[in-house]
């Protein structure tokens, strides 16, 4: 299941992420986000998976996620996962954002704290 909540003031995506998720559902889910009225293109993405489990995510539909995200190519996002087999797949999932855009700068963490502030740091340090 995946919901989601824009904080305007921070320019957030709060996405959160549980149980098993297939591709559909996260296409579903950016679908919805693009013709959300509050929603921006520019807005940093803060999703929190670490109740989600991936297990039903394949090679290809990681690929098609991240070629049809709804941000912009600058946009950081930061995924928070928990387990390592989580950890692997969300960083197959940065090397197929980082393939599809470039541009994109995109984190996997293990706490959700270190993400968040990560996202707030001057837009200078992409590293």
């Amino acid at each position: 299941m995946l919901q989601y909540r824009i904080d305007e003031e921070r320019r957030i995506v709060w996405l959160t992420g549980t149980g098993a998720l297939t591709v559909e559902e996260v296409l579903r889910d950016q679908d919805r986000l693009r013709v959300d009225p509050d929603f921006k293109q520019d807005y940093a993405l803060l999703a929190d998976y670490r109740g989600a489990d991936f297990s039903a995510l394949n090679a290809a539909g990681m690929r098609l996620i991240a070629a049809r995200s709804p941000l912009s190519p600058t946009a950081r996002r930061a995924f928070v996962v928990r387990g390592e087999a989580n950890f692997g797949l969300g960083r197959m999932f940065e090397t197929y954002n980082q393939l599809s855009t470039p541009t994109a700068t995109v984190r996997i963490f293990q706490d959700l704290d270190e993400a968040l502030a990560w996202l707030m740091e001057p837009r200078g340090d992409t590293v």
